[in-house]
């Protein structure tokens, strides 16, 4: 599975004492390194979004000690694109936004746009004040961008 991830939009940082603290981790899910080879810390809300975007990218049961953890995304590749199809995407992503505790339940917005050759998700959540945005793009591969 291809996946590409970018954050689009963070507009405040929280201590990661509010949020716990995380490697960073690059999009091919490797720790993202300093020259020196320490790794690089993420925190706050970021922490949190970056939790969410793993989450979409794993699919659910595939973590054994987990089996609740990640998202249903990949039943949605080369699926066909009914009006039943696109409301169950959209469900899923907001189940996994939801799993979450630390997202603002009433923040979570998601719109689901069908097209002829991918779907595209674009999703929306706040954590402490801070918006974050994601597309979602379903057709060969799941990217999170």
């Amino acid at each position: 599975m291809e996946t590409s991830i970018a954050q689009a939009q963070s507009t405040q940082q929280i201590s990661h004492d509010d949020f716990g603290a995380d490697f960073l981790i690059a999009p091919n899910y490797d720790p993202v390194l300093l020259a020196t080879g320490e790794p690089v810390m993420t925190s706050g809300a970021a922490a949190v979004a970056q939790d969410v975007r793993i989450a979409m990218q794993t699919p659910k049961g595939s973590l054994f000690y987990d089996p609740d953890f990640g998202s249903n995304l990949l039943y949605y590749v080369n699926d066909e694109q009914t009006t039943s199809n696109t409301r169950h995407l959209q469900i899923d992503i907001q189940d996994c936004i939801y799993s979450d505790p630390r997202v603002d339940f009433n923040s979570v917005q998601v719109q689901v746009v069908p097209g002829t050759e991918q779907i595209t998700a674009d999703c929306s959540f706040d954590v402490a004040n801070v918006n974050n945005q994601y597309r979602i793009e379903i057709g060969q591969t799941v990217e999170v961008l």
